[in-house]
């Protein structure tokens, strides 16, 4: 489920739903955006009801039944200038944006963004992030 339980409106209901349908010992992973903090027009025209921290997360996946076998943060390179970005859109650097973060697709530094983001898979095989755009986990049904 990446990038899906933000889009629902009932996610405890879902998540429940998921535990259900798996057999005892089946997995579920998932990603989801970080923080609400973050909230901006993405958000709204992606139709997301909410942003997650990784305690969060955790709670919620373990009330449905889950064991979580692995949570991090990621996309934490680039956290930085993301977080920027919606900042300075929040205080009024920037008018409210129809396309959310669409906008910024056809970036000329979208290569070197894309860089970022993939050197952190090396780092994730050994630790997990404190902080990150996103969070991921993995869980397995009690």
């Amino acid at each position: 489920m990446f990038d899906v339980l933000e889009h629902i409106e009932d996610e405890a209901r879902a998540l429940r739903m998921v535990s259900q349908k798996l057999r005892p010992g089946g997995r579920i992973v998932l990603s989801v955006p970080a923080y609400m903090w973050r909230w901006g027009d993405h958000d709204a025209v992606n139709q997301h009801f909410r942003r997650y921290t990784l305690r969060e997360l955790r709670w919620k996946l373990q009330a449905a039944n889950f064991t979580v076998e692995r949570a991090t943060y990621f996309n934490t390179f680039l956290f930085p200038p993301i977080a920027a970005v919606r900042l300075l859109a929040r205080y009024g650097r920037r008018p409210d944006n129809e396309e959310g973060d669409f906008a910024h697709a056809r970036n000329p530094s979208n290569p070197v963004l894309r860089s970022m983001f993939s050197a952190e898979r090396v780092f994730l095989r050994y630790i997990d992030f404190p902080f990150g755009v996103s969070v991921f986990a993995a869980a397995r049904k009690n």
